[in-house]
């Protein structure tokens, strides 16, 4: 039975009033496919797409990212028009980082640097980056920087005791940047890398138990993002895991929905401390995000929407009990 209106308005009010940082980066993608169509300048980067994640859950982004200087207005009047606060988001002198998105077969893709591209060590945010009162959100997404860049935010948010989520860094890391980031998941709430990266840097299979072998270096909640195979959801505290399968849709592009599903799931973590309902808000946002290119066109979902298709994947979500042994 649906919740009365009445409840419905107070959920969205205390939605409403519920500030993430999001902090990343910006791009503007040209993607080629594989008829040869070129689709130019896509709105992207991991922070706009978490960001996106992050609104359809329901709370107030608050985007920290670096504008470079040839990154359309246009984009950013989009977002703030959506509520998004761009306080985070000063203007700099270097180009934005524009990115040859390559597809080349189902679920393979490449993502290439323009050479006049900017750089993330131009363009990542720092602590000094942060205003004041994104201190005093209520959660923290951390994207797929590089891994001292995430230190950095990690360290600057870790005192408040608020949710902190983490993507993985940028690859490859070498010996020292995996114990950094081993030690970085001390501070960190949830920790959401995909199944490449946990192969990469661990040289983990997506099995339960690897979600469970990564908690022990700290995170609340581990989620291994598999693509159209869904995500595996470990919870340390109630030693519980699931399995949450994709929302079926027509896919365009699958840019941004790893980002996506990240942002909605810090932000719905952070409301209900439910490790299963925030994976399939997660699943949701980025199924929005791949039916077209970039992520502004996702802004436009309904809440009816966003509340149906929860509903679908829910039905279809596994319990699973850990094997010990299998990684």
């Amino acid at each position: 039975m649906p919740p009365p209106q009445c409840c419905r308005q107070a959920a969205a009010l205390l939605w409403g009033a519920m500030l993430q940082v999001v902090a990343g980066g910006f791009t503007l993608d040209d993607t080629v496919l594989l008829d040869d169509r070129v689709v130019r300048k896509a709105a992207g980067g991991n922070v706009l797409y978490a960001g996106v994640g992050t609104k359809l859950a329901g709370a107030h982004p608050a985007l920290l990212a670096l504008v470079g200087s040839d990154y359309p207005q246009e984009n950013l009047d989009t977002l703030e028009s959506a509520g998004f606060s761009l306080d985070g988001c000063p203007h700099v002198h270097e180009p934005a980082l524009h990115l040859w998105v390559l597809q080349e077969g189902p679920n393979q893709r490449q993502l290439v640097n323009w050479i006049g591209s900017g750089t993330n060590e131009q363009l990542d945010p720092r602590p000094w980056h942060v205003p004041d009162h994104y201190l005093d959100a209520d959660s923290l997404h951390v994207a797929g920087i590089p891994v001292d860049s995430q230190g950095a935010l990690v360290e600057t948010f870790a005192a408040s005791g608020r949710v902190i989520s983490l993507d993985a860094p940028h690859l490859p890391l070498d010996q020292s940047g995996r114990e950094q980031l081993e030690g970085l998941l001390a501070s960190v709430t949830v920790f959401l890398p995909s199944q490449q990266e946990v192969g990469a840097v661990w040289s983990l299979e997506p099995v339960l138990e690897s979600c469970r072998r990564l908690a022990s270096f700290g995170p609340e909640v581990v989620v291994i993002k598999m693509g159209d195979a869904g995500s595996l959801v470990w919870s340390r505290e109630m030693e519980q895991g699931w399995h949450v399968p994709i929302y079926g849709t027509d896919v365009i592009d699958t840019t941004g929905a790893g980002d996506a599903f990240c942002g909605a799931f810090c932000a719905t973590y952070t409301r209900t401390r439910d490790p299963r309902a925030s994976a399939v808000i997660g699943t949701v946002a980025a199924s929005f995000v791949i039916e077209e290119f970039g992520g502004l066109h996702a802004l436009d979902a309904p809440s009816s929407a966003v509340e149906r298709r929860s509903g679908d994947v829910n039905e279809h979500v596994d319990v699973l009990e850990v094997t010990r042994g299998e990684a």
